[in-house]
C-alpha cells in the first residue's frame, strides 16, 4: 500500500516538521488521553447505535470496542482536517490502531454531532482497512470501475470549470481516460496495461475511439503517472488545457470539494474518506457538491466498499 509519505500533495504542499512531530506523538500515544466512549461520549454513541444504520456501523463499533479505533479530545495535538485519523500502534498488543481527535468538531457545549463523529470513525476504519487489506480492495474490479469513474468525474469537473473542457467531446473523453488511469496506476498501484485501459475507457461518456485516445496519450511524458504533479505538468502539451498548472488545479479542487479533500487527489484512503463522508452526509466535506458531481454512483461505490469490509 502507498504510504502517506508517498503522496506528493502531502510531502510538498502540506508536510512540515511540526505536523510530522505531532503525528509521531499521537501514533506513540505520547501525552494522549484516550476517551472512553461509554463514559465520555454516552449520548453520541447511544444515538449512533439507535439511529444510524449505515453498513459500516457494525465494523466501526467493533473496532472501537477492540481498541482498533481510539478517540481523544486534545487541542494541543490537533491535526489538519485532511488527516482525520492518524495510524499508530495499540499500546497493549502492538497491532495497527487508529487515533481520531474530535476537538475540531465539538460544539460550544462540548458535544459532537453524532453523524460527524460517525463520519470521523468511518474515516479511521477506511484507513485501517486499506492498510490491512490493500489487495482485497484494489483487486476488486467492481470497486475499481466505480472508483476510477468517480475520481475521473471529480477531477475533470475542475477542467470543465477552468477550460470549458466539455465543449469538445474528444477532449472531454481523453481527460476522463487519463485521470481514470492515474487513479488506477498511481493511487491503486495497478499495472499500466490493456485491462486498466479498458476500465478507464468506461469513464468516457462520449465513447470516442479508444485507439485514438491511446494514440493521443503518447504525447504525454512517460512519467505522467508517477505523481499528480507529473500528470498535471505533462498535460501542458495538450492545447485544450494550455496553461494548466498544479497550483490552479489544486486550488480549484479545494474550492469545489472542501479543504478536507486535499489528499484525496493522490492518496487512496483520503479519496474514500472524502467520498464516503459525503455519502453519509458527515459534514466533513462539501457533501452537496459530491452528490451533484458523482450522482448515484457515490452510493454504489459506498455499497461495494462496505460489502468488502464485511467479508471474512
Amino acid at each position: 500500500m502507498k504510504k502517506l509519505s508517498d503522496s506528493v500533495i502531502f510531502s510538498k504542499l502540506s508536510a512540515n516538521a511540526t505536523l510530522i512531530q505531532n503525528m509521531k506523538m499521537i501514533a506513540s500515544q505520547n501525552g494522549i488521553q484516550l476517551l472512553n466512549p461509554d463514559k465520555d461520549l454516552p449520548n453520541e454513541f447511544n444515538t449512533i447505535e439507535r439511529r444510524i444504520n449505515y453498513t459500516t456501523k457494525g465494523p466501526i463499533l467493533n473496532a472501537v470496542n477492540k481498541g482498533i479505533i481510539n478517540i481523544y479530545d486534545d487541542e494541543a495535538h490537533k491535526i489538519v482536517p485532511y488527516i482525520p485519523a492518524v495510524p499508530g500502534r495499540n499500546s497493549v498488543n502492538g497491532d495497527l490502531a487508529m487515533y481520531v481527535n474530535i476537538v475540531r468538531y465539538k460544539t460550544r457545549s462540548g458535544e459532537i454531532y453524532p453523524k460527524t463523529l460517525f463520519a470521523l470513525l468511518q474515516d479511521a476504519l477506511i484507513y485501517y482497512e486499506l492498510q490491512k487489506n490493500w489487495n482485497k480492495y484494489t483487486n476488486n474490479l467492481d470497486l475499481m470501475k466505480v472508483s476510477c469513474f468517480l475520481y475521473s468525474r471529480m477531477t475533470t469537473k475542475i477542467l470543465d470549470k477552468v477550460f470549458a473542457l466539455d465543449l469538445n467531446e474528444f477532449n472531454s473523453d481523453f481527460m476522463s481516460f487519463i485521470f481514470a488511469k492515474f487513479f488506477l496506476v498511481n493511487m491503486c498501484e495497478r499495472a499500466n496495461n490493456d485491462l486498466n485501459d479498458q476500465i478507464a475507457y468506461k469513464c468516457c461518456f462520449n465513447r470516442s475511439n479508444i485507439e485514438m485516445i491511446k494514440d493521443y496519450e503518447t504525447q504525454l511524458a512517460d512519467n505522467r503517472f508517477n505523481s499528480i504533479f507529473d500528470l498535471i505538468e505533462s498535460l501542458g502539451v495538450i492545447s485544450a488545457v494550455k496553461g494548466i498548472n498544479v497550483r490552479t488545479f489544486v486550488e480549484n479542487y479545494l474550492r469545489m470539494y472542501g479543504e478536507s479533500t486535499l489528499l484525496s487527489l493522490d492518496f487512496l484512503p483520503a479519496f474514500y474518506q472524502s467520498i464516503f463522508s459525503a455519502a453519509i452526509g458527515g459534514n466533513l466535506v462539501k457533501d452537496y457538491m459530491f452528490e451533484s458531481v458523482c450522482g448515484k454512483q457515490l452510493i454504489n461505490c459506498y455499497t461495494i466498499f462496505s460489502k468488502i469490509i464485511l467479508q471474512k
